[in-house]
């Protein structure tokens, strides 16, 4: 169904509100399901809320640890834009605790900006962790 048709519950503003609002609070099975359907609404056009509903689940499913979903999804951008997209996805595994994931995905960026933004997230939520020896570390070359 089409968004913003008489039958359709939500539009793609709505979508990317519930995305961020139960991204912290529900387990990996239940973010499965709106995930799902902001994929599918993602396929119906553009625009901002296009935009906007884009980077709420590519953040949500970052958080529940579908790495490579919510990179493909960074991977639909032009590519100038692509890289920040990726140190967002990198950001979002480090603050949900993941920083192993995180810090192997901002290896993986190919911008040197982009990934010294990524590694500083990683950085930064170690230190938050408790773990600030491991956080000074340089990055690997």
């Amino acid at each position: 169904m089409p968004e913003g048709s008489p039958g359709s519950p939500l539009d793609v503003w709505d979508m990317a509100c519930l995305l961020d609002a139960v991204a912290e609070t529900v387990d990996h099975d239940v973010a499965l399901a709106p995930a799902g359907r902001a994929e599918t609404l993602l396929d119906t056009g553009g625009g901002l809320d296009h935009d906007i509903l884009l980077r709420s689940v590519r953040l949500l499913l970052a958080r529940h640890g579908y790495v490579e979903r919510a990179r493909s999804l960074a991977d639909r951008l032009d590519p100038d834009l692509r890289v920040g997209r990726q140190a967002e996805i990198v950001g979002e595994l480090a603050r949900c605790g993941d920083t192993d994931a995180g810090e192997a995905f901002a290896h993986s960026i190919n911008d040197r900006g982009a990934q010294a933004r990524a590694l500083i997230e990683v950085a930064r939520e170690l230190a938050r962790y408790g773990d600030p020896g491991r956080s000074r570390r340089p990055p690997d070359r």
